[in-house]
């Protein structure tokens, strides 16, 4: 059999079993009902997708949904006549395809094709930020049973200034983690599984002080920490706070690790390490119906507060009660609020997604977007990251 053709393959293992490339297959109850057959097909001859194939052997349709990695499985609905095969299209060479159909499987694929779609390699003369560089850059298409290779083109491109301290976005969806490396529209770079698909809230920090951003987990008032961006379990967990309060993170007094507060109402709760116990610092600052936010918005090392008022953010650069020290418009009322140093220059300044589309803004300031793109699905939970 052609390597470009060959049906994936599915191990039935508990679905909450975290393997180490990050993909959860068939539980072995799922396993053990044969009327649905889940796999997969990769592209052949001039096809320029993979697929997910769902085979029905029932004597009724069945319904469910599809989902995937951002970029890889369109998101929709799956209805497959009864005694019927169809087949769904996976946008990536390589990704997950998760089929839920009904109840009675939970199947993420992994693809097992060898590039059907294409490859693509570079090479350049200069790496260093923000220099014009020139790159040599060759295709290589396979096909059915033959590899053949386009043209090499050769353009001239300017590498954006990017440094280790720039926000990279990160989606959430169920208990799946989708990394992107770049403020750019695209696939995800990494996924892993990380908590439960629902009823933790997730949240990311530098918990250890090393200047990578991890995962974590609040779940009811109990707080899991990992510090790496992987499946695993948590590094450590404590409790902090109550069940119902907005869980926010940051380095409150500036030692370089981010520690737990909480939002109440309008009364800020911070504590200053990884651990249970009661909050070193709290005062007012909002209305109970605002949005809080939080950041260095002064470059001072020293995460403070803010809030975000029907598209007016209200920043503060102390942690302590009293009114805004600036305040700018940004955003639409409805928009997710999200803020991070976009630019990597140790400013915290604001940004929004609305539906899958984000924009962010370099300054602290009233105006339009300095980077936008489009990354995961409007359902999904927004977050940021750093390596």
């Amino acid at each position: 059999m052609n390597r470009s053709t060959r049906i994936w393959t599915l191990r039935a293992v508990c679905v909450a079993t975290m393997v180490a490339a990050g993909f959860v297959t068939m539980s072995p109850a799922q396993a053990a009902i044969p009327q649905v057959v889940v796999s997969g097909r990769c592209a052949t001859g001039s096809e320029t997708t993979n697929f997910v194939v769902v085979e029905n052997q029932r004597n009724t349709s069945v319904t469910g949904t599809l989902t995937g990695e951002p970029g890889s499985v369109p998101a929709g609905s799956v209805t497959v006549p009864a005694h019927t095969t169809k087949e769904f299209p996976l946008a990536k060479s390589f990704g997950i395809g998760r089929v839920t159909v009904g109840t009675d499987f939970d199947i993420a694929l992994l693809a097992s094709c060898v590039n059907p779609v294409s490859t693509t390699s570079s090479s350049t003369s200069s790496t260093t930020p923000g220099a014009t560089t020139t790159t040599t850059t060759s295709t290589t298409v396979v096909g059915a049973t033959t590899t053949s290779s386009s043209s090499t083109t050769t353009t001239t491109t300017t590498i954006p200034p990017a440094g280790p301290k720039q926000a990279r976005p990160l989606v959430v969806r169920g208990d799946t983690w989708y990394l992107r490396n770049s403020q750019t529209s695209g696939n995800a770079d990494t996924s892993f599984i990380y908590g439960n698909p629902t009823g933790d809230t997730p949240i990311t920090g530098d918990w250890d002080g090393n200047g990578s951003v991890t995962p974590g987990v609040v779940r009811g008032s109990t707080w899991y920490l990992r510090n790496a961006n992987s499946s695993g379990a948590a590094d450590v967990s404590f409790i902090f706070g109550n069940p119902g309060d907005t869980p926010i993170v940051g380095d409150w007094d500036g030692n370089g690790t981010f520690t737990p507060g909480v939002v109440r109402n309008s009364t800020f709760y911070l504590r200053n390490s990884n651990t249970q116990g009661a909050a070193d610092i709290s005062f007012i600052y909002g209305n109970p119906t605002d949005i809080p936010v939080v950041g260095d918005w002064d470059s001072s090392k020293t995460t403070t507060p803010g809030i975000v008022r029907n598209g007016v953010w209200y920043i503060r650069n102390s942690n302590t009660q009293g009114t805004a020290d600036s305040n700018f418009s940004y955003g639409n009322s409805g928009d997710k609020a999200l803020a991070a140093d976009w630019d990597g220059n140790d400013s915290v300044t604001p940004g929004v997604v609305r539906g899958n589309t984000w924009y962010m803004r370099n300054s602290n300031t009233s105006g339009v977007a300095d980077v936008t793109f489009n990354y995961g699905n409007a359902t999904d939970k927004q977050l940021t990251w750093r390596p």
